[in-house]
């Protein structure tokens, strides 16, 4: 029985209580409070696709979520949607909720095998065009003017630096039909530390600290083989203290 609405100054959401009806709860959260969001697409058994909210309220409004049921809204649409909004491009942000039907992969689209066979292996850094490509089309998860600088494979995860934002994809569940894309924007991130492998230990840790009340810390593993914690840190920092993008892009 509840509603959400997606105006263009705010998102409304409808709770409709009781019985009878009667009670409802209005609540408005402006886009300009928006710091972080996720997507997620339904799994095998899931009823619904989540779109979860992190704002710069505290307490109950930090973060809070949003159901919508699979196959009938676009959670693609709405991830882009939301993206223009907090990511600064407002005046392309409605085109992208033109669409009806979920362009998330699903266990009977023949896109999330291919999706699950590019993102499946060990940890490795992944060749930016190709990831480009891939976001940019199946899904197409990324605005139209944003561009993969990085991305680091990790199991069946992936982190990815774009020109816009932090972007951890999460797969999740046995078949891997679930997965979660949670979107940091550069903007509210603080700072980064570095933790360096043990003698026993198989990764280094990178943890990006946020301005977001719900999510202070974002946590991305760097396997000691293949990386350099100190070489992937200068490319965080070449991000997040001078904002060059264009260094980031080329420094190796």
């Amino acid at each position: 029985r509840d509603v959400t609405l997606f105006t263009n100054l705010r998102i409304m959401i409808l709770d409709v209580q009781g019985w009878s009806g009667q009670k409802i709860q209005y609540t408005s959260i402006p886009y300009e409070s928006i710091r972080a969001f996720s997507a997620e697409s339904a799994g095998k058994w899931d009823r619904d696709s989540e779109v979860d909210i992190y704002t710069r309220n505290l307490w109950s409004l930090s973060k809070f979520g949003l159901d919508f049921r699979k196959g009938k809204a676009d959670i693609v649409a709405i991830q882009k949607f939301l993206s223009a909004i907090v990511l600064g491009n407002n005046e392309e942000a409605g085109k992208y909720l033109n669409s009806t039907e979920s362009t998330l992969p699903t266990s009977d689209a023949a896109g999330l095998e291919s999706f699950l066979a590019w993102i499946a292996g060990n940890s490795s850094q992944e060749n930016a065009e190709v990831t480009n490509q891939q976001l940019h089309s199946n899904p197409p998860i990324l605005l139209d003017d944003e561009k993969v600088i990085r991305a680091y494979k990790s199991g069946r995860d992936m982190y990815v630096y774009t020109s816009r934002r932090f972007l951890k994809i999460d797969v999740q569940g046995l078949q891997g039909t679930k997965i979660e894309y949670k979107s940091i924007p550069y903007k509210w991130c603080t700072g980064i530390e570095i933790e360096t492998a043990g003698h026993l230990d198989r990764d280094a840790e990178l943890y990006l600290h946020t301005d977001i009340p719900a999510k202070k810390t974002m946590k991305h593993s760097i396997l000691v083989k293949a990386h350099d914690i100190y070489e992937v840190q200068e490319f965080i920092y070449s991000i997040l203290l001078f904002r060059d993008i264009e260094a980031s892009a080329v420094a190796k």
